[in-house]
C-alpha cells in the first residue's frame, strides 16, 4: 500500500468519524428538545441531505424559477444558529434582476411578531391574496350557476367546478389563519438558495406570482435606505432632509 493510498483511507476515517459524531449530536438534540425551532429537526435535515445529494450529482447547471421584485414567497429558513430565522415564513423579493440561471435570491422575510427593528405593513400582504382568491371563488360560482341553467353538461361541468371551488377555498381558509397584521424583518434580510422557496399548495394559489403593490415597495425601499446606508433621504412634504 502506498503512502498515498494510507493518507486517503486515514482522510475517509476521519471523514466518516466526523459524520458519525454529527449524527449523534443531531439524535441526542431530537430525543431531548429543549428549543422549539429543534421539533422538526429530522425533517429539516433529511430535506437537507437530499438537496446536497442531488446538488452533488448535477453536473450541469440547471435553469431555475424567475421571481420579479416585490414577489411574495413563502420560504423555508430551516435550522439556523442563534436568533437567525428560522423555519418558513413569508418573505418578499428583493433583486430587480433575477435570472434563471441564478440559484440565489435575496428575500425580506415577513412574520406576525411586532419587534425593534420589525417594519410594520398591517394585513396589506395577506389581504392582498384573500382578495384575489376571493375574486376567482365569485366567478367560479357563476360559471356554476351558467352551468346549471344552460344543463349542459351539467353533471361532469357542476363536479369539476365544485371541485375548483374547493381547491379554491381551501386557499381562502389557508390565508385567513394569517389575515395578522405582517412586519418586514429589516435585521433579517438575506440571500437564499431558490431550493428553499418553497412549491405552491396548489394551482390557484398565488404564492410567488402575488407582487406587493408599489406603495409598498416604496416604503420598504426608505427604510432600508434608512436602515443600511447614510443616504439622506429628502421629505417632501416638510421640503427637509430626514435622517
Amino acid at each position: 500500500m502506498t503512502m498515498i493510498t494510507k493518507i486517503k483511507e486515514t482522510n475517509e476515517i476521519i471523514k466518516h468519524k466526523n459524520i458519525d459524531e454529527a449524527s449523534n449530536n443531531f439524535k441526542n438534540i431530537s430525543s431531548k428538545v429543549k428549543n422549539q425551532k429543534f421539533e422538526h429537526i429530522d425533517a429539516w435535515l433529511l430535506k437537507t441531505s437530499k438537496h446536497f445529494k442531488t446538488e452533488n450529482s448535477i453536473l450541469q447547471k440547471a435553469l431555475y424559477p424567475r421571481f420579479e421584485y416585490g414577489t411574495i414567497v413563502k420560504v423555508d429558513f430551516g435550522i439556523n444558529v442563534g436568533s437567525e430565522l428560522s423555519g418558513p415564513h413569508f418573505a418578499i423579493v428583493l433583486d430587480k434582476f433575477d435570472s434563471t440561471k441564478s440559484n440565489s435570491i435575496t428575500v425580506l422575510p415577513l412574520t406576525s411578531q411586532k419587534k425593534k427593528h420589525n417594519l410594520e405593513l398591517n394585513t396589506l400582504i395577506i389581504e392582498e391574496f384573500t382578495k384575489r382568491l376571493t375574486k376567482a371563488l365569485n366567478v367560479l360560482k357563476i360559471e356554476i350557476n351558467e352551468i346549471l341553467i344552460s344543463k349542459k353538461d351539467l353533471i361532469s361541468e357542476t363536479t369539476k367546478k365544485q371541485e375548483e371551488v374547493k381547491l379554491l377555498q381551501d386557499m381562502i381558509n389557508y390565508y385567513s389563519n394569517y389575515a395578522k397584521n405582517s412586519y418586514a424583518s429589516l435585521n433579517q434580510i438575506t440571500t437564499i438558495s431558490k431550493n428553499k422557496i418553497m412549491r405552491p399548495k396548489n394551482k390557484y394559489d398565488i404564492v410567488g406570482r402575488a407582487k406587493c403593490n408599489s406603495k409598498t415597495m416604496q416604503i420598504i425601499s426608505k427604510e432600508i435606505i434608512k436602515k443600511y446606508t447614510n443616504i439622506k433621504l429628502y421629505d417632501t412634504q416638510n421640503n427637509e432632509k430626514k435622517d
